[in-house]
């Protein structure tokens, strides 16, 4: 998903005009998601890398 979100930012600037606001709400799903991703990779990768308790 994270290259995903890359590419609707990429393609952002590249698309027809249109009004600011559709550049700041998309440029800001962008960056949130980005974020959770990350967030999310590092609870995954740290839970992963723990020893196994069982």
């Amino acid at each position: 998903m994270i290259f995903e979100w890359l590419m609707l930012a990429k393609n952002l600037g590249s698309g027809p005009g249109r009004p600011t606001a559709y550049y700041v709400l998309h440029g800001i799903l962008v960056c949130v998601n980005i974020v959770l991703a990350v967030i999310l990779g590092v609870i995954g990768w740290r839970a992963w890398a723990s020893p196994r308790r069982g």
